[in-house]
């Protein structure tokens, strides 16, 4: 079952702990602007396919206090984590201007380790709103929050950038977002609302 958005927003605003490793080959989706008459432009077109393809991902956090390399990343979880148990991530970096060379390194925290696999994704002539997939797998050891630090460099005008992304990830701890109590009398009894007449 796939983890619900807001459960991973709970839980990077409780701390967790991150979680990397190489995965698949990675593959590159690029946006197609049309050349019709009154078509959206190149740059819109590409920005609304790169919405349309990572909706139902999670965005990493980043420290946007600071300046770093103009792209973002989006991540995955399809399966609930267990300890013992390999954990695939899918990732989708979306560059904010293009770049000749743009590479990710991974390293995770404590008590998980990044399954050996391909080669940290790496992607030559990169388009400005194309989507590049890559697949992470880490194993956590035991039942706790753990995080994995992306590192994201790119080639700009003004020399190599970096930007660093976390992704929490929860083994074994209940969902930080729950449904909220009912409401009770003073005897402590759940309150029903009667229908309106």
């Amino acid at each position: 079952m796939q983890f619900h958005r807001m459960a991973y927003l709970g839980a990077i605003l409780a701390g967790g702990l991150l979680l990397a490793a190489c995965g698949e080959e990675p593959q590159q989706e690029v946006a197609q602007a049309t050349a019709d008459t009154g078509a959206p432009s190149q740059a819109q077109a590409a920005q609304a396919a790169a919405a349309e393809a990572t909706k139902h991902m999670v965005s990493g956090v980043t420290n946007t206090s600071k300046p770093g390399a103009p792209v973002a990343m989006w991540f995955d979880i399809k399966a609930r984590p267990s300890a013992g148990a390999p954990i695939a991530i899918d990732l989708a970096f979306v560059p904010q201007a293009p770049t000749e060379h743009l590479r990710a390194t991974f390293i995770a925290t404590d008590g998980l380790t990044v399954k050996p696999g391909t080669a940290p994704p790496e992607y030559r002539n990169v388009e400005a709103g194309g989507v590049y997939r890559h697949t992470l797998t880490v194993e956590p050891r035991e039942d706790g929050a753990y995080y994995v630090s992306a590192i994201v460099l790119m080639e700009t005008a003004n020399g190599p950038e970096a930007r660093t992304f976390s992704i929490p990830v929860m083994v074994g701890v209940p969902d930080v977002v729950t449904k909220p109590a009912p409401p009770t009398d003073a005897s402590g009894q759940p309150i029903e609302s009667m229908p309106s007449t």
